[in-house]
């Protein structure tokens, strides 16, 4: 299965570059774009899921009082609202779109297959971390071992066929916050952070995309949080490559966020190691605040004069 998850992954970013300029064709009509040849290992099936799991989730985007209000993030199918009336690659951009961004962009991808038996891999347009919002802030917190159960139960009994035929080790989702928010164990008592989606025997097979996958999950893998740059086409992309490489830059800074204070290994504690014991010229703050998650946040960061 390693292959398998490998080529999810890879399929990640093809999608996430392939999107990023999109076309106007779209191979989901029966006459398929794109050839056959192009989308040998690519084919992406996505399954059609109620509006209670996206879309409707949305519409409760100012509706849980401990939490910031999201609504402005949604412009722009997720990029949020531009930073200047006259930016056109810049934008207000908040993490938690990731999910929504994804599933706008895969619909103009171009291996797209109406047929899940022809798939490579079946895309599952579930917004789970907007889902788990009530869990973690509203009125569902004593039942945050349950998100998933719903999801599951359309997933086996909708078009079963699609499901079965590799028993989810096809399906994949993107999941908007990191794998910890969605890994509490099931029957924890008292309750800690987070809800049990990951840890559900049902979702086992299915392949999850995370903004911070933990390390040894073989179904997880990290992929990168969006950014605020958000190029229409090639050329202002590559405008701004060339702007930066000409940029006289004299000042280095590195932001590592909270947590990383066991003993397990992680990239945050690697980073706040490596500065604290560089010789060079810094500034290294600590940064408590709320972050854009919503709960206390702890941070590093580092300014390196070169």
């Amino acid at each position: 299965m390693a292959s398998n998850k490998s080529t999810l992954l890879i399929l990640f970013f093809s999608i996430s570059i392939t999107i990023q300029f999109p076309t106007k064709t779209s191979s989901t009509n029966p006459d398929h774009q794109q050839s056959d040849s192009d989308c040998t290992n690519r084919w992406i099936h996505i399954r059609r899921l109620p509006p209670v799991f996206n879309l409707d989730l949305l519409s409760n985007c100012s509706g849980y009082p401990l939490f910031y209000d999201f609504c402005p993030y949604l412009a722009n199918h997720g990029l949020g609202q531009k930073t200047h009336n006259l930016s056109h690659s810049w934008y207000r951009t908040d993490p938690l779109m990731l999910e929504l961004i994804f599933h706008r962009r895969m619909l103009e991808y171009p291996c797209l297959t109406a047929d899940p038996q022809a798939a490579d891999a079946i895309y599952v347009p579930y917004y789970a971390g907007i889902d788990a919002l009530r869990y973690l802030y509203g009125p569902d917190y004593n039942s945050s071992s349950e998100q998933g159960l719903n999801l599951f139960e359309f997933l086996t009994t909708d078009s079963p066929e699609s499901w079965n035929r590799k028993m989810g080790h096809d399906h994949f989702m993107v999941l908007a916050r990191p794998a910890w928010d969605f890994s509490q164990p099931l029957g924890n008592n008292p309750l800690l952070w987070g809800t049990s989606l990951l840890e559900l025997p049902q979702f086992y097979n299915v392949t999850a995309l995370t903004v911070e996958a933990r390390a040894w999950p073989w179904q997880e893998h990290a992929v990168p949080y969006p950014t605020s740059f958000h190029p229409p086409n090639l050329s202002l992309l590559e405008s701004w490559v060339q702007r930066v490489r000409r940029s006289r830059r004299t000042t280095l800074m590195m932001f590592a966020g909270g947590g990383g204070v066991g003993r397990n290994p992680t990239i945050r504690r690697s980073i706040r190691n490596e500065c604290e014991n560089n010789t060079m010229n810094k500034n290294v703050t600590n940064v408590n605040n709320v972050g854009m998650y919503g709960s206390g946040v702890g941070g590093f960061s580092k300014h390196v004069t070169l």
